[in-house]
């Protein structure tokens, strides 16, 4: 895809966002029109539309003429834009980029508040951090809800002992070696209600192999809804069937 075309789709992307946003604080109806607009449900676009904004809600969509507008809605012109549903992000860690360095020393409150703002920016309405966050820090902003990108986290994955993330980010797993630490480490994580649970695999058998770790998950996440996916340190691993299981079959607890 050429320069152009790629930031044509950033702008749109930020613009849908930016949309939200700005009718949520004012807290008003806004009537957009004008731009080609892409409703990412499968059909064709529409050129020259319109569409309402409601607090933060789309309310009508349609064609620019046709769609009926209250009285007193505030009008803005799109015309010549491209607008996008907002993206969302479900595979993401973020806290260590910095700059020109990658490590833990940057896994700051200040490094994840631009981190969500840049998401935002580029029109990423929503991300999910998987398996790499440090300490309660993740916790504590997706509390908070600050401005930005949605924040949802897996808190802490784990897997064996030096076989989670890569680089700078593999300490941020538990080390499981048994599937008693297996059963607490996904108990620690539901008291935190984590959005999902994400556990690694390597070719090594792993302890809890005749136990599923989603059976192992659902037996001990009544409290928490979780969704449990897996790391893969190997292309083909004899464990990853059996520590993956299939998105049909993915259950949420």
């Amino acid at each position: 895809m050429c320069r152009s075309k790629r930031l044509s789709l950033l702008v749109a992307a930020g613009l849908t966002l930016a949309i939200g946003l700005t009718s949520q604080v004012r807290g008003q109806t806004t009537v957009f029109e004008g731009a080609r607009l892409i409703t990412g449900d499968g059909g064709a676009p529409i050129d020259n539309s319109a569409f309402t904004v409601e607090g933060n809600r789309f309310t009508a969509v349609g064609r620019r003429g046709e769609l009926a507008v209250p009285e007193r809605a505030v009008r803005v012109d799109l015309a010549g834009k491209t607008v996008i549903p907002a993206l969302i992000d479900a595979h993401v860690h973020m806290g260590y980029r910095r700059g020109l360095t990658f490590g833990p020393e940057n896994y700051t409150r200040e490094n994840l508040l631009d981190t969500l703002n840049r998401f935002a920016y580029y029109g990423v309405a929503a991300i999910l951090e998987t398996g790499t966050a440090r300490g309660d820090l993740a916790y504590q902003l997706r509390a908070e809800m600050p401005a930005g990108a949605l924040f949802r986290t897996a808190g802490r994955g784990f897997g064996m002992p030096n076989a989670g993330p890569g680089g700078p980010m593999r300490d941020s797993a538990y080390g499981v070696t048994t599937e008693a630490e297996a059963r607490a480490d996904v108990q620690e994580l539901a008291a935190k209600k984590v959005d999902m649970i994400r556990s690694g695999s390597t070719t090594a058998t792993a302890p809890w192999r005749s136990s599923s770790p989603t059976s192992t998950a659902r037996s001990s996440t009544r409290r928490t809804s979780t969704i449990f996916m897996c790391w893969r340190t190997s292309s083909i691993s004899p464990m990853s069937r059996s520590c993956c299981a299939p998105a049909s079959t993915a259950s949420r607890i």
